[in-house]
C-alpha cells in the first residue's frame, strides 16, 4: 500500500536539500557524456531536444521537460544515440558563469540538445529516508509541475539576471517532488517507513519528531501510541530494528547537528533543545551515538 499523505508528510520531516549547484550543457549530435559515481546527490534537466539514458537500469530516452534524480550519485551515461562512445564530462572544459553554475560545451555540430545537469546534497545525510531511496527517480511535466517546467526551461534558454539563484531553487524543488512522489506511489509494508504508515507507531513516531527536547521514555512513547509498553516496545523494535529509546538518541543528534550546523547555536542551548540537562551530558550523548564530538560535526560537511 502507497504511503498516505500524513505519513508522506512526516517522512520528508526534517529533509533538506542543500549546496545546489549546476552546469548548463549545451550539446550538439553526435555527442555522449559519461557521469562518474560520486557522492552526492546528482540531477539532469532536459529543456531543449532530447538524450538516452544509458548504464541506469533499462536504457530509455529522456525528453523535453523531464526531471531525473539520482539519489545517490550512481554513475550513468547520456546519449544523442544509442552505441556511441560517451566522454567523461569531469575533465571537459568548463566556463563559469555564475556562483552555482557553469557551462559545458560538446559534441559534434549537429541536432542540439540542452541539458541542466547538476549536483545537490541531503540534509542531513543520514535522515532515515536516504537510504530507502530507488537509484533513480523521474518525474515529467504534468499537473502542478507544468507551471515550473517552463520556467526552468526559459532559465535554461536565455539566462539572465538571478538565474543562479532560480535555478538551483527549482531544481531544489523538483528533487523534493521526485521524492514525494516516489513517497506516493511507492508500496512500503514494513520498515520505518512501514512504521510511520502503522495507526499506533505513526503517531508515537510524529509526537517524537515534532519535539525530540521531551522527556521520553518507553512508556510515554507507547501512551502517544495507545499501546501497553511491552507491545509497543516489541512492534517498535521488530519494524524498526532499533529499540525506542535509542532511536530517541539517534533523532535527538540528527535534530542536534542541524542546530550546530545552521544556527550557530552554543553548545549548552543546542543541550537544552534536544533534552539535555548539560552541555556535558549532551556530549557523552553525542560521542556515543555519533563516534564523534559535537565540535568535530559542527565543522564537519554533509
Amino acid at each position: 500500500m502507497p504511503v498516505d499523505r500524513s505519513s508522506s508528510d512526516e517522512a520528508l520531516r526534517g529533509l533538506r536539500i542543500a549546496d545546489t549547484r549546476y552546469c548548463r550543457t549545451e550539446l550538439s549530435a553526435p555527442w555522449g557524456l559519461e557521469m562518474q559515481p560520486c557522492p552526492i546527490v546528482t540531477f539532469h534537466f532536459v529543456a531543449h531536444g532530447r538524450c538516452l539514458l544509458a548504464g541506469a537500469g533499462d536504457d530509455r530516452w529522456l525528453e523535453t521537460g523531464q526531471f531525473v534524480v539520482f539519489a545517490r550519485g550512481s554513475g550513468h551515461r547520456l546519449l544523442s544515440a544509442p552505441g556511441l562512445h560517451a566522454d567523461p564530462v569531469t575533465p571537459l572544459p568548463k566556463q563559469r558563469i555564475g556562483p552555482s553554475s557553469s557551462l559545458l560545451r560538446h559534441g559534434g555540430g549537429g541536432e542540439s540538445t540542452l541539458l541542466l545537469c547538476g549536483g545537490s546534497s541531503f540534509v542531513p545525510s543520514d535522515h532515515p529516508l536516504v537510504t530507502l531511496l530507488p537509484e533513480v527517480l523521474t518525474i515529467v511535466p504534468a499537473g502542478h509541475l507544468s507551471g515550473i517546467m517552463p520556467i526552468l526551461e526559459a532559465e535554461a534558454a536565455r539566462p539572465g539576471v538571478g538565474s543562479d539563484a532560480i535555478v538551483t531553487r527549482l531544481s531544489d524543488i523538483l528533487i523534493l517532488h521526485a521524492v514525494r512522489t516516489w513517497l506516493q506511489t511507492a508500496p512500503h509494508n514494513d520498515g520505518w517507513l512501514g512504521a510511520l504508515r502503522d495507526e499506533g507507531l505513526g503517531r508515537a513516531l510524529s509526537a517524537l519528531h515534532q519535539a525530540p527536547e521531551r522527556g521520553w521514555t518507553v512508556a510515554a512513547l507507547a501512551a502517544q501510541a495507545r499501546m501497553s509498553r511491552s507491545l509497543f516496545a516489541r512492534r517498535f523494535t521488530e519494524m524498526l530494528g532499533n529499540t525506542p529509546m535509542d532511536y530517541v538518541a539517534e533523532v535527538r543528534m540528527r535534530h542536534a547537528t542541524s542546530l550546530m550546523r545552521e544556527h550557530s547555536l552554543s553548545l549548552g542551548q543546542v543541550a537544552t533543545r534536544v533534552g539535555y540537562q548539560s552541555p556535558a551530558a549532551f556530549s557523552r550523548a553525542y560521542k556515543r551515538v555519533t563516534g564523534r564530538s559535537p565540535g568535530a560535526a559542527r565543522t564537519a560537511g554533509g
